[in-house]
């Protein structure tokens, strides 16, 4: 029985060896194909072992609400969340550009301007829909030589 829980031990060990290395890789993706613009996305990476007699799984995700809307894409057809996009437009640093006329009566708020702007993007996105990055699948594919590595290291 000793043996038996010294072999589990060392397998979860070594899942979270390759869980960490599958995390960083998915965080490495994500800026490569600048995905960022809180850096939350990236800061919600994690991984998460299971363990079960003689079966270890990895599992790799992200809580976030959006981050399947980032890897996936949106559909067309659809409004994604309007304050969520004038989120982003601030963080980003957008400034929307007055609409032309020459003859502007009322100068606009920054904070409505860039709700307009987020109204004409959603409009776009609930039309054209978004394409995803698969960022999941991207670290996986560059992660496996890292994995290769590992697995050629270990020993019980």
């Amino acid at each position: 029985m000793i043996e038996q829980e010294y072999i589990q031990s060392k397998l979860v060990q070594f899942a979270k060896r390759l869980g960490l290395i599958i995390e960083a890789k998915v965080s490495d993706v994500i800026k490569e194909k600048n995905l960022i613009a809180t850096g939350d996305l990236r800061k919600s990476i994690k991984s998460e072992i299971e363990n079960r007699v003689w079966q270890t799984e990895i599992t790799i995700y992200s809580d976030l609400p959006y981050s399947n809307v980032v890897h996936e894409g949106r559909k067309s057809g659809t409004m994604p969340p309007i304050m969520a996009i004038r989120d982003w437009i601030h963080v980003k640093r957008i400034i929307p550009r007055p609409k032309a006329s020459k003859n502007i009566k009322r100068v606009m708020s920054a904070y409505w301007a860039q709700t307009q702007l987020a109204w004409a993007i959603a409009k776009s996105i609930k039309a054209k829909g978004t394409k995803g990055v698969k960022f999941f699948d991207i670290a996986m594919s560059q992660a496996m030589s890292d994995i290769e590595k590992e697995i050629s290291r270990f020993s019980l």
